[in-house]
């Protein structure tokens, strides 16, 4: 009976509770802020200037066009070392280095001596060869001539002549292969010179060093590496291009390199198609490799870096254009134009930038064609719409 009324008592208790409420009126929910007169963009974008003020601005409008552009298609690229353009320096005979190598990463210059290089076995050594090739060779010259002498009086027999004559061409074939061996060691970075000792290494391209294999003193065997070089002008920019978009793709026209997150893409530096390498498909990827040329003499890219490419694309399409002067970045990277609606009214309306086409900016969101919008001044109204320089 007891535990009856409990559960009774329980089950009644949440109505009791809420009876006091159910004769009160519903309170009115209060916002937590209130905004008196809240901003409307577009009135606050709005500037009017006196027709002195416009003048002195120097305001050009031109009105927004609807014409057909060419298409491209951004992509991501990778800087690469074109084939051919690293190169491993090695030591043609066994010898000590002398001098401090230089570090990796150092930029070098072709033909510029950065240390030098001692033969350990002078008897080996191809400038003492060369020397000694030289030697014989005017040796066998003095005996040929006179051999002719001698034949000529009578003195000699036509055998000696045949001899001095064969002594003569095997002095002149040594004498072009030691020759032929220093012009390799030149080819190769080791200048050999008879006024100091040793010879003398350097990088046979300007590039950067990219690993040293010796230091100041060290023992080298004849082959042994000294140090790697990397030329980094020209370099080659891979685009992994989907293969359902090869097709697309105009792979005879420039392409358009730029840094990763540059404003816009499309304003970099052009470059050719590689023509030489075929297409290298990654049939796991799903890709196509295809390959532009990279003139890099300002050394503004590196091997491995990843860039932005724009690729064209074959036929063209319709867009709303304007001059890119006409485009205004706010601090988020937004972009904006001015819109004149009537003489000295000006309104600033956000527009989608969709590509840069040389010097015209192809919008993807953008007042109608035919809009009025200002070409030359629109820095000079957003300095005055936000109070820059006052």
């Amino acid at each position: 009976m007891t535990m009856t009324r409990q559960h009774s008592l329980s089950a009644l208790l949440p109505f009791v509770l809420l009876l006091p409420a159910c004769g009160e009126a519903p309170s009115e929910r209060v916002a937590p802020a209130q905004v008196e007169n809240p901003p409307v963009e577009s009135e606050l974008s709005r500037i009017t200037l006196t027709p002195e003020a416009t003048a002195r601005l120097g305001i050009e409008t031109t009105p927004i066009q609807l014409r057909e552009i060419s298409r491209a298609k951004v992509y991501g690229g990778d800087v690469m070392a074109p084939p051919g353009r690293s190169l491993t320096i090695s030591a043609p005979m066994e010898g000590v280095v002398i001098g401090s190598p230089p570090a990796p990463g150092t930029l070098v210059e072709g033909r510029r001596e950065l240390f030098r290089f001692l033969p350990l076995s002078p008897e080996r050594d191809p400038l003492r060869l060369e020397t000694e090739a030289a030697e014989r060779l005017e040796l066998a010259r003095s005996e040929l001539q006179r051999a002719e002498q001698l034949l000529e009086a009578r003195a000699a027999s036509e055998r000696r002549y045949e001899d001095a004559k064969a002594a003569l061409a095997v002095a002149e074939a040594t004498y072009r292969s030691v020759r032929a061996q220093l012009d390799n060691l030149r080819d190769s970075g080791l200048e050999p010179s008879a006024e100091r000792e040793g010879y003398a290494v350097s990088s046979p391209v300007g590039g950067r060093i990219t690993k040293a294999y010796v230091a100041e003193g060290q023992a080298v065997s004849a082959s042994g590496p000294l140090f790697d070089v990397f030329a980094e002008d020209p370099l080659w920019i891979r685009v992994a291009v989907y293969t359902g978009d090869l097709s697309d793709v105009d792979r005879q026209a420039q392409a358009v390199v730029s840094l990763l997150g540059s404003s816009p893409p499309e304003q970099g530096i052009r470059v050719d198609p590689v023509r030489t390498p075929p297409p290298i498909a990654d049939p796991v990827a799903v890709t196509v490799d295809v390959f532009y040329l990279l003139h890099n003499a300002e050394r503004h890219f590196q091997p491995g870096q990843r860039v932005s490419v724009s690729l064209p694309l074959h036929g063209a399409d319709q867009g709303l254009v304007v001059p890119y002067g006409a485009i205004l970045y706010d601090i988020d990277g937004g972009t904006w134009v001015y819109e004149a609606p009537s003489p000295g009214v000006f309104v600033r309306r956000r527009v989608e930038l969709a590509r840069v086409v040389e010097d015209l900016a192809v919008l993807r969101r953008a007042p109608p064609a035919g809009t009025a919008i200002v070409t030359v001044g629109a820095a000079e109204l957003f300095g005055t719409e936000f109070g820059v320089g006052h």
